[in-house]
């Protein structure tokens, strides 16, 4: 589950839960820049220092050829500005909650884990907070 305050300063609450009527998610990543590398530009609008980062959403749940079409997408930016239709979801965010739930529908208990950052392995307790100075 995700817990967004966007640059608005707006809560935005997020699941990958089905029955809770969302699609599963594959993936998270975040991105303080607008480029991956150099051909690809996935958040044409982001200013250095802006405050700003976005999460990207890569959702299950759909085709390869879906996936493939997201995935050619990525070099020109449109997926910044594109439909919740889309395989890939971007959202702004100036802080960000991950939160992970030993149980369907349990905020108490929360289960361990680890992720990665640049290549560098972190552990969590549970819960990853981020948050852009």
């Amino acid at each position: 589950r995700i817990s967004i305050v966007g640059p608005d300063g707006s809560r935005r609450y997020m699941t990958n839960l089905a029955e809770e009527g969302s699609m599963p998610w594959f993936s998270l990543a975040l991105s303080l820049s607008q480029h991956w590398s150099d051909t690809i530009r996935a958040s044409p609008k982001s200013q250095l220092d802006d405050g700003i980062a976005e999460l990207y959403i890569l959702k299950c749940g759909t085709g390869k050829r879906h996936l493939l079409k997201s995935f050619s997408l990525l070099p020109t930016g449109v997926l910044a500005s594109s439909s919740s239709e889309t395989v890939i979801e971007a959202v702004p965010f100036t802080e960000v909650t991950v939160s992970f739930p030993c149980s369907e529908g349990s905020q108490d208990n929360l289960v361990p884990g680890i992720f990665n950052v640049d290549g560098g392995i972190f552990r969590h307790n549970g819960c990853v907070n981020l948050r852009v100075l």
